[in-house]
């Protein structure tokens, strides 16, 4: 079920219907990964580490292996492997030392990760922030953060901003044509919006 789930997301990243219509044109470097529903930290530690170390590689896409049946179980999923990935980049670069900031941390996150917080934290590693995508069946399939399968993809703030004014352009007008809307990847976990 794991190795279809990645399949699928695979099929889709190549069809040019993600976020990023560019997607299909890197798939070789993307990092793949699924997310068992009981997982511990150390099961996830890659992809996201060969993409810290790595310039080669474009991206981490974390598949979980369940789907969740509303967006706000799905956002506390997201979530928590949000501050699994942020708590695992702090350890790669600072060592065991940071372990016993963790409590704070964590309390920190759960603030900034709050649905009604204006605060969107970023994973980062040696001052290099990254975009970290929550994506599911959840949205309708016009949506940007649409996908078969729930999953969330990190990518380096500086590939994406280092894409030319034209390729931008393109991106966000073939998001429009195709999603009806245009916004900035920068929050983890958009929920739907439900006005007219």
């Amino acid at each position: 079920m794991t190795k279809e789930r990645i399949d699928r997301i695979r099929e889709f990243l190549a069809s040019g219907a993600s976020i990023c219509p560019f997607a299909k044109s890197y798939l070789d470097g993307i990092g793949f990964a699924s997310v068992p529903e009981n997982y511990r930290p150390n099961d996830v530690k890659y992809p996201v580490i060969d993409l810290v170390k790595s310039p080669g590689l474009m991206a981490a896409t974390y598949v979980f292996d369940t789907n969740m049946p509303i967006h706000e179980e799905e956002r506390v999923r997201g979530a928590r492997l949000f501050k699994d990935l942020f708590k695992i980049l702090l350890l790669e670069e600072h060592g065991e030392i940071v372990r016993k900031s963790f409590a704070e941390l964590e309390r920190d996150l759960d603030i900034a990760l709050a649905p009604d917080s204006s605060i969107n934290p970023f994973l980062h590693y040696k001052d290099q922030p990254f975009f970290s995508i929550a994506m599911n069946p959840l949205y309708q399939e016009t949506h940007p953060r649409w996908s078969p399968c729930p999953m969330m993809v990190i990518t380096r703030h500086d590939d994406v901003a280092t894409v030319d004014r034209k390729a931008k352009d393109v991106i966000r007008r073939l998001m429009k044509e195709r999603t009806g809307r245009v916004y900035d990847a920068d929050e983890l976990y958009l929920m739907p919006d439900f006005s007219p």
